[in-house]
């Protein structure tokens, strides 16, 4: 079996269009960016991923710790080692996506809930990834053999559906403010019949 990372759906469906018009291998998994403060994979490349039967295999179902509380407040600096750190040469990204007061309220809400429904925010943050009917599994990043240990508890942790349909309200009211900014990686010369629909 074969997998792409970072595909937007155009990319896939294009991907997998290209491999059945040449008899070549397909596509089975592609591995996203998800969260529930980041959710640019349900745009188009869910809906594509379950049309044409590929897992989502997603990364970062923890927003690189920040659902986790380890960050309470974006005016105060963060120290070194963390995905937030100006260190880590992805740091540019996570701060651009979440270092902000509306993220930073909707990670609050997101811990008062876990607080409420007495589960982890970790188990929470994994429930709520795997609850999307595309996703096959996830990743999850550790550094230590404890941090392993800690994410195979909360992925056996149970979490009521409940607690997962108020993590989804918070994400709502948060994404519904992001503005849709289509990845537009679709070769449309390659399929005339696209270009006439609609």
């Amino acid at each position: 079996y074969i997998g792409v990372s970072n595909f937007s759906g155009a990319q896939l469906v294009e991907a997998l269009w290209a491999q059945d018009k040449n008899g070549f291998t397909k596509f089975k998994s592609v591995q996203p960016r998800y969260n529930l403060l980041y959710r640019e994979a349900e745009r188009e490349l869910f809906p594509a991923c379950l049309d044409q039967g590929v897992g989502a295999i997603v990364y970062s179902p923890q927003a690189g710790g920040f659902l986790l509380g380890k960050h309470r407040d974006f005016k105060v600096e963060t120290s070194a080692g963390g995905r937030f750190s100006d260190d880590f040469k992805g740091v540019n990204f996570y701060k651009n996506t979440y270092w902000n007061e509306p993220a930073f309220n909707a990670m609050e809400q997101f811990l008062s809930i876990a607080e409420k429904y007495n589960v982890s925010p970790m188990a929470l943050a994994l429930k709520w990834v795997r609850s999307n009917p595309a996703v096959s599994s996830c990743i999850v990043g550790a550094r230590t053999l404890e941090q392993i240990q800690q994410n195979l508890i909360a992925w056996e942790e149970n979490v009521p559906m409940e607690a997962i349909n108020s993590a989804t309200t918070i994400g709502d009211n948060l994404w519904d403010t992001v503005p849709w900014k289509p990845q537009i990686h679709f070769n449309v010369t390659a399929h005339p019949q696209i270009r006439t629909q609609g």
